[in-house]
């Protein structure tokens, strides 16, 4: 009995400071999207997998506020068009990951760091020697989730600093 009580506060406090240490990551920063239906529209929706609250052409450049990130789904708090007068119909959507995007910064063909988590100190898994256009999948802090397909056509994740990503789809931020 004691060893059952002992577990089930163990796994409790583990559970606690690992709810705790996810929920302290700051999940903002701006991206842009890359729907590939180019003919068709990008869905904004109430909440996860949720409704539908708006749909805006895919055909077009847009800029995103992200302010959270839940299960590969990123929260929008603003949507700016760089051709035309589009903006987000509500206070907040919902947009899939797998269309929101962001440039890398190393112009020069500098290497960089991708990390096992998202810190510095973890370990380095991966490096981006050119620009790259990386998938945004989640945030933490200084930090962004990322995805993208290498030269070797291999699909890698990890975290990247953010101070080396461009949320611009029509400059290169330099």
């Amino acid at each position: 009995m004691k060893k059952f009580i002992f577990l089930s506060l163990t796994i409790l406090t583990c559970t606690t400071f690992y709810c705790k240490a996810q929920s302290a990551c700051k999940k903002e920063m701006s991206a842009y999207l890359n729907d590939p239906d180019i003919n068709g529209k990008t869905n904004i929706r109430k909440e996860p997998k949720g409704a539908i609250i708006q749909q805006i052409p895919a055909n077009d450049s847009y800029g995103i506020s992200i302010v959270d990130a839940k299960d590969g789904w990123l929260k929008i708090s603003d949507l700016y068009s760089y051709n035309n007068e589009v903006k987000l119909n509500a206070a907040f959507g919902w947009i899939h990951s797998s269309i929101v995007q962001c440039g890398t910064r190393n112009y020069d063909g500098k290497p960089i760091k991708i990390y096992e988590k998202s810190n510095t100190a973890s370990k380095i898994i991966a490096t981006i020697n050119q620009e790259t256009s990386v998938n945004i999948i989640d945030i933490c802090n200084k930090f962004a989730k990322v995805s993208w397909t290498d030269a070797q056509k291999r699909k890698l994740t990890g975290w990247i600093a953010t101070e080396w990503l461009c949320s611009s789809p029509v400059t290169n931020c330099n």
